[in-house]
């Protein structure tokens, strides 16, 4: 039977002091899959930590990932994603 590969990913969307929204993904330290960025084009940072959780699904998925651990401290990203198979598509 194939082993469980299980990821725990921390996604935080943030302003900066000049206003610009950006998002990080942290995977564990020094793991090559921590990320973080600016973005545009959303209106709260609720949103943009929404869409770091998508990356990061897409990023667990892509490396074969069987299962992935989401924290975040957004209730509203917690409401959108529980028990969402189609999330990241």
């Amino acid at each position: 039977m194939p082993e469980s590969k299980t990821a725990v990913v921390r996604v935080i969307g943030f302003a900066n002091p000049l206003g610009q929204f950006q998002y990080s993904m942290h995977w564990g330290i020094d793991h090559i899959n921590n990320y973080k960025t600016a973005i545009s084009g959303y209106e709260d940072v609720h949103h943009v930590e929404l869409h770091a959780a998508r990356q990061a699904v897409k990023m667990a998925k892509k490396q074969k990932l069987t299962r992935i651990i989401i924290r975040t401290g957004s209730r509203f990203v917690w409401d959108l994603i529980k028990n969402s198979a189609n999330f990241a598509k």
